[in-house]
C-alpha cells in the first residue's frame, strides 16, 4: 500500500493524494484509475507526461432479479481508455485496488455500514486507517511475498512489531506536534522552490505557505512558527 488519504472526492483531495503518491515512487509507473473525473486533472497536473495512465470505466445496468436496497448494480462490462503515455492494455486493471479494498474492510470494520463498528468521527476513522496502513505494510506478513510489503520494497530490513509502531509515533509527536499542529514541506511542481503545508488537527486545512527557495528556509520558518503556538489540547468550541 503506497499511499492513503481520508478525505473528499474532489479535485483538491485528488491532487493532494497523487502528489503524496508521486513523492514515494522512484521510477515511472503504469497507473490505472476508475472513471472518477477529478483523477483526470490531478494525474495530468502531478505527473505530466511521466506516467502511463489509463482509465477503466465499468458499465453497470439494473438487475431486476436482485433489486434490493443494498444490492450492487449488475456489471455489464468495462471500457479501457488510455489517457497519458502508452499503458500496456494487459495491465489496465483495478484488481489490485479492489483486492486491497476487500482486505482493508476485512481487517478493519470501520467501513461496515449498519453496524456499531462503523466510524462515527472522521478523526478517529483517519487514525484507524493510518494504523492499519502501518500494520499492513510493516507488521503483517504477505501471503504471496512471504515477508512484509515494506521488506519486499526495501524500505526496512526487519519485520516490525506493534511496539515498534508505538515507539515511532511517540518519537514523531515529540519532534513535530505542537498544539495539535503538524507541518509538511513540499517541493513546487512548477518553477522550483518549496512550500510548507500547515496541518491543524482540529481546524480546516489552510492554504500552503509558498516562497521558500530551499528546504532549509522552509524548515527554519517552521521552527519560527512553532514558537508562536503554545502546546495544549483541543480548542474549546465557542458557545452559540
Amino acid at each position: 500500500m503506497v499511499s492513503t488519504l481520508v478525505g473528499g472526492r474532489n479535485t483538491e483531495y485528488a491532487l493532494h493524494f497523487l502528489s503524496d503518491l508521486k513523492s514515494r515512487l522512484s521510477n515511472r509507473v503504469q497507473l490505472t484509475s476508475d472513471g472518477h473525473r477529478p483523477y483526470l486533472q490531478a494525474v495530468d497536473t502531478v505527473f505530466g507526461d511521466d506516467v502511463d495512465y489509463a482509465m477503466l470505466v465499468k458499465i453497470y445496468g439494473s438487475d431486476p432479479a436482485g433489486a434490493k436496497r443494498y444490492s450492487p448494480a449488475k456489471c455489464l462490462g468495462a471500457r479501457k481508455s488510455p489517457v497519458i503515455g502508452e499503458p500496456d492494455k494487459k495491465h489496465i486493471s483495478m484488481s489490485f485496488a479492489e483486492r486491497q479494498n476487500l482486505t482493508m474492510r476485512m481487517h478493519m470494520r470501520r467501513f461496515t455500514r449498519l453496524t456499531n463498528a462503523f466510524s462515527k468521527k472522521l478523526e478517529n476513522h483517519s487514525y484507524n486507517v493510518a494504523l492499519y496502513s502501518m500494520f499492513y505494510n510493516f507488521v503483517r506478513i504477505h501471503q504471496t511475498l512471504k515477508v512484509s510489503p515494506a521488506m519486499a520494497a526495501g524500505v526496512t530490513d526487519k519485520l516490525w512489531e506493534i511496539g515498534d509502531i508505538i515507539t515511532m509515533v511517540e518519537a514523531w509527536e515529540a519532534k513535530y506536534v505542537t498544539a495539535g499542529i503538524t507541518y509538511r514541506v513540499g517541493e513546487n511542481e512548477i518553477g522550483g522552490g518549496y512550500f510548507v503545508r500547515v496541518i491543524p488537527r482540529y481546524e480546516l486545512l489552510p492554504d500552503p505557505v509558498y516562497g521558500f527557495k530551499t528546504r532549509e528556509e522552509a524548515e527554519f520558518w517552521i521552527k519560527q512558527d512553532r514558537t508562536s503556538h503554545k502546546p495544549g489540547r483541543r480548542r474549546k468550541l465557542a458557545a452559540i
